[in-house]
């Protein structure tokens, strides 16, 4: 019976203890679900961040390099074309003028001005055709797949598969087509307004006449008399001069737009981050949203001996859109704490008079590119989105930049458009000389704090940007080349055809005992100072040509400078006189074979 009583007393005392226990566990229940909901109370609307593939750094270069390449090829096909077309037309103005006595004879037979000149059309017509068809197919198989393979040094591509534009092909072609048969109508339409009679005859050789040179006496008489020869040859002919002239100075200024080209996209790195971005470094931080976060974070930057400046700031990007415009477009807005600092850390200025600007609480200071997307300039409103709300805000000024879509604003400008308090993200830092080799040691030290989240370096983008920029040497490297072998062929065609014009007098001079080095001197003398004056006039012109490139392949978010270094005018120059010399070599073996008898034939 004891034994029993013990063991109920036992039993209740368990079953107490376990009530009092799932009291205990449902009471911290309770407080922990209370505490839950006061956290989720306290919470406020999570903020969605969207990324699609644009966002990708490699997607969004190689799509940047493919637009560039695009843009040159819209533009270099025109000059190629009409170079081309001024070598056709050299071409058939001589192949009429050696057929000048059978078109005569035609007309005499009564053929009509039409069917002489299909003759030249079919011939130029078919040259352009067939040339089209090796052209075409040359252009779509090789430099494609040599482009794609220099671009995938850089970048990671599947392999290429080739597919023709068929469409660009026959626009191309069409181009070629029409243009050779243009200038082969002009070339023919002069003598078929002769009469027959007139075309049966020899033509006359022009008139002597005396050259602007002869006027001024103290410089023509202390002229040589092989230095007057060549400058009386040279003003005489004038068709052949126009037309070498033009046709070098148009080789010589695809050259140096090409280099012109280089200059600009090289000089991006040096003008952004050199000159006009003065820090080294962002800090991205994961809390300065009070004053005490604030004082904290940037008094360990400020203490350190490691950083020349450092800049509490924010940037964010937002959509910016002109009152009254029709494009929009998304903007790194740039904000600094410190007005000193700022200035310090960012150059804003002029592009033109390098005049610096400052910053205001009355409106944004926007990039000059965006400004031209935009349609904006100094004093204009644009609409800015922040957080789906739009204000409105003046443009104050337009600052240089090259780089990105930018946009500066003070805090307070900010804070009296939005009504909201600024929250700062981000410090600049600038590297203290003598500590510019430590900077990754100085990030891995800030990153083992909490309070930073990720460091920027500047010096790895610079590198990204120069590595994307010399993707464009090779496609320079072809524009010079191809430019090169247009040169080559001007040359070496006006060249031949003043040669076989002249063989009679080429024959002469060998009779008269001069040696071959010296007669040949006497073709080139006026070659080489044709190329000098195309040459020159090229460098005018290539400054012109590298401009409107330049233009061409700006993109929205990148403002190339238009610059043309004194190299790239000196070797445009010199590579157009080596390509002379090489036509000149070359014609040296043809002069060697004209024979002395030439000189005995004469018009009957």
């Amino acid at each position: 019976m004891e034994k029993g009583m013990l063991a109920m007393r036992e039993g209740r005392e368990k079953l107490q203890k376990g009530r009092y226990e799932a009291h205990v566990q449902l009471t911290d229940a309770e407080q922990q679900l209370m505490d839950a909901e006061e956290k989720l109370n306290a919470l406020t609307d999570p903020k969605w961040y969207v990324y699609d593939r644009s966002d990708n750094p490699g997607y969004s270069g190689l799509e940047e390099d493919a637009d560039r390449v695009d843009s040159i090829a819209k533009v270099f096909p025109v000059f190629f074309l009409l170079i081309a077309a001024l070598v056709c037309f050299t071409t058939m103005a001589r192949m009429v003028e050696e057929r000048r006595t059978e078109t005569g004879t035609l007309k005499a037979l009564g053929y009509s001005n039409w069917l002489i000149a299909k003759k030249y059309l079919i011939y130029g017509g078919v040259a352009a055709l067939a040339g089209s068809i090796v052209g075409g197919i040359l252009g779509e198989t090789t430099l494609p797949i040599i482009i794609v393979d220099t671009y995938g040094i850089m970048y990671t591509l599947p392999p290429t598969m080739l597919s023709i534009d068929w469409l660009s092909l026959l626009l191309s072609s069409v181009a070629g087509i029409v243009c050779i048969c243009a200038v082969s109508l002009m070339a023919v339409y002069k003598d078929l307004k002769l009469s027959p009679a007139a075309l049966m005859r020899p033509k006359a050789p022009k008139p002597g006449k005396r050259i602007l040179l002869e006027y001024i006496t103290p410089l023509w008489r202390h002229m040589s008399f092989t230095s007057k020869v060549t400058a009386r040859n040279l003003f005489r002919y004038k068709a052949r001069f126009f037309m070498t002239v033009v046709g070098v100075a148009g080789c010589t200024a695809l050259m140096v737009a090409a280099l012109g080209l280089r200059d600009s996209t090289t000089a991006i790195a040096d003008l952004q981050f050199n000159q006009l971005t003065k820090y080294d470094q962002i800090y991205a931080l994961s809390k300065a949203d009070t004053a005490e976060n604030k004082a904290y974070l940037m008094s360990k930057f400020h203490a350190d001996e490691r950083f020349e400046n450092s800049l509490l700031g924010t940037m964010e990007w937002f959509s910016l859109e002109k009152v009254g415009g029709t494009r929009s477009m998304d903007v790194r807005i740039i904000i600094g704490e410190d007005k000193e600092r700022f200035e310090q850390a960012f150059i804003l200025r002029d592009r033109k008079s390098h005049d610096r600007l400052t910053l205001d609480d009355n409106g944004i200071i926007l990039c000059e590119r965006a400004g031209e997307v935009l349609g904006a300039k100094a004093g204009d409103d644009v609409t800015i989105t922040i957080d789906n709300e739009k204000y409105t805000c003046r443009v104050t000024a337009l600052t240089e930049n090259y780089a990105g879509s930018i946009a500066y604003m003070t805090p307070a400008c900010y804070e009296k458009l939005t009504g909201q308090p600024l929250k700062y993200n981000l410090v600049f830092t600038r590297t203290a000389d003598g500590y510019k080799e430590q900077e990754r040691d100085i990030a891995n030290d800030y990153m083992k704090d909490d309070d930073v989240i990720t460091v920027t370096s500047i010096t790895e983008q610079v590198n990204t940007m120069l590595n994307m920029m010399s993707s464009l040497d090779f496609v320079i490297l072809v524009m010079i080349f191809c430019a090169g072998m247009l040169a080559v062929v001007v040359l070496y065609n006006l060249t031949n055809i003043n040669i076989a014009e002249r063989v009679r007098e080429i024959a002469t001079i060998k009779v008269l005992g001069f040696y071959s080095m010296e007669t040949a001197n006497f073709i080139y003398r006026e070659s080489i100072a044709l190329t000098v004056i195309g040459g020159l006039c090229g460098l005018a012109l290539g400054s012109v040509f590298a401009t409107f490139i330049v233009e061409a392949i700006q993109m929205d978010n990148v403002m190339f400078p238009k610059l043309v270094s004194f190299w790239s005018y000196f070797t445009g120059f010199i590579l157009t006189i080596i390509f002379s010399l090489l036509v000149n070599f070359m014609m040296y073996f043809k002069m060697n074979k004209i024979s002395m008898v030439e000189s005995l034939k004469s018009v009957e």
